[in-house]
């Protein structure tokens, strides 16, 4: 375990239908970062627990997305390049 943060560093999740990757602070990002790395503020209690598959397809969109406040324009570019197939079997996997 001396080394967890080291290795910690170095984890990145591989989307497969984003039902398991927490949307706020797993490593999901094409660039390698948490969406929580990219902004500032406090989160409601019920957005903590968002998970990618719940609202990948929403942002941007005309749905309704469970986010109670928009995201900056530079994050909404990084998710558009992120592709989920939310109807798939294939579950997410920690590379």
């Amino acid at each position: 375990m001396i080394g967890w943060d080291i290795c910690k560093r170095g984890i990145e999740i591989v989307l497969g239908n984003g039902k398991t990757t927490s949307f706020w602070f797993e490593k999901w990002l094409p660039n390698g970062k948490s969406m929580r790395e990219q902004i500032q503020g406090p989160l409601r209690e019920e957005e903590c627990k968002l998970r990618v598959g719940d609202i990948i397809h929403k942002l941007g969109g005309s749905t309704q997305t469970p986010i109670s406040f928009e995201l900056p324009q530079k994050i909404m570019l990084l998710e558009h390049n992120t592709y989920i197939t939310p109807t798939s079997n294939k579950s997410d996997t920690i590379i």
